[in-house]
């Protein structure tokens, strides 16, 4: 049997169903004011009692291109995978930022405290167009990276903004704090600040007075509200202890205070001898130019060395019987590791400051200078000194200064 033929029979099965108009109006697509594939054929399909042209009909029930693509175009828009995780008004804030061709501002941005300065503007306009989907932002860190990519937001700027630290303040910036406005701490701080630098009573855009007293502002938020932790000794300046290398701000116990401290004695106790030395022996027994230094090893113990390189003098003298002697070998026997000729560290006793707040809402981290600037920055919103879209940019202002 023929194509033809079974299009023929399929075409009289079709008429001894003969649907309602209302019927095939539903089921089939519109275009243009036509149905598809329907008044195409008007005319071709039988009516009760009329002959049947198989050959118009088979063409005219084959889709013509026009209504391949638009078939396609209705399957693949049904195919397409939707992102239900976006919030409604995504493509809206997507809208804003590419009005105010935010894109291409931040494409080079690199976020020092000059160029945050200078497109605070604009920054304060990013953070008015994220404010109406901030509770999706902060459901997941990589949203603010999904986010930017979608806008065309350069590489660049992605990869520096959306970092996991960054992603944090933006997370605080998108916050709103629940403080209360009488907070005697705040208030405390706002009048040390303007002590310093004056300050209008309110702020619609950043400027470098604005900076200079908020950065005072903080500082003397952490000053005011912290409890400082009990005094310590830390490492003031590079050096050995007993033959260990030791770094600056290097925390250290009391033993080994005490060992650095019997240390420096000996040290001192090897200078004295050194000097009185030096004081009678430079010029008779030693060349008037020679150096004198000290040292100590096993074999010859507690020695003097004599050298003067014109002449090519070079003597070491053996010490024996001095009153400090006997004090400086029993440092080197107490402290394995140490020679007279160490440089040794120098050792400070400090309070720490990262101590807990006197407030349990507002817990310190290790970084004082960083740990309130979003609460201040949000209490200042509050009592109505700077606008809220300036969050943004003096947060992050503030920790790239700190």
């Amino acid at each position: 049997m023929c194509l033809k033929e079974i299009l023929l029979l399929a075409g009289f099965a079709f008429t001894s169903l003969y649907p309602s108009d209302d019927v095939i109006d539903e089921l089939i697509p519109e275009k243009d004011g036509a149905r598809v594939g329907v008044d195409a054929v008007d005319g071709l399909v039988p009516k009760k009692g009329e002959a049947l042209a198989s050959g118009d009909l088979v063409d005219a029930l084959l889709p013509k291109e026009d209504d391949k693509q638009l078939i396609k175009d209705v399957v693949a828009e049904l195919l397409v995978e939707k992102d239900d995780t976006r919030p409604p008004n995504f493509l809206k804030a997507i809208e804003e930022v590419k009005a105010f061709e935010l894109p291409d501002t931040f494409k080079d941005f690199t976020f020092t405290d000059k160029e945050i300065s200078e497109k605070a503007h604009f920054l304060q306009a990013l953070q008015r167009s994220l404010d109406p989907i901030s509770a999706w932002l902060k459901s997941d860190h990589k949203n603010f990276a999904k986010f930017f990519k979608e806008s065309g937001f350069s590489e660049s700027f992605i990869k520096q903004f959306c970092t996991e630290e960054y992603c944090k303040l933006l997370h605080k910036v998108f916050t709103v704090v629940d403080i209360p406005s009488a907070d005697a701490i705040y208030d405390e701080a706002i009048a040390k600040a303007s002590e310093k630098y004056k300050i209008a009573d309110k702020y619609e855009k950043f400027d470098e007075s604005f900076y200079l007293w908020l950065v005072t502002y903080i500082a003397s938020i952490n000053d005011i509200n912290q409890v400082k932790g009990p005094p310590a000794w830390k490492v003031k300046y590079p050096g050995k202890i007993s033959g260990v290398d030791l770094q600056e701000n290097d925390p250290l116990t009391v033993v080994e205070v005490a060992v650095l401290t019997e240390q420096l004695n000996a040290q001192q106790r090897s200078r004295t001898i050194k000097d009185e030395f030096e004081a009678a022996c430079k010029g008779a027994i030693t060349p008037a130019e020679a150096e004198f230094t000290y040292a100590y090893d096993a074999w010859r113990g507690f020695y003097i060395k004599a050298s003067e390189p014109i002449s090519g003098f070079e003597e070491c003298f053996l010490v024996g019987g001095h009153p400090l002697l006997e004090e400086i070998l029993d440092s080197l026997a107490l402290c394995p590791g140490f020679a007279l000729e160490d440089s040794l560290a120098g050792a400070h006793e400090v309070c720490d400051p990262t101590g807990a707040f006197k407030s349990q809402h507002k817990k310190i981290g290790d970084d004082p200078d960083k740990s309130h600037r979003c609460i201040a920055l949000e209490y200042l919103i509050i009592k109505g000194i700077i606008t809220r879209d300036l969050k943004l940019p003096l947060a992050l202002l503030v920790d790239s200064c700190f």
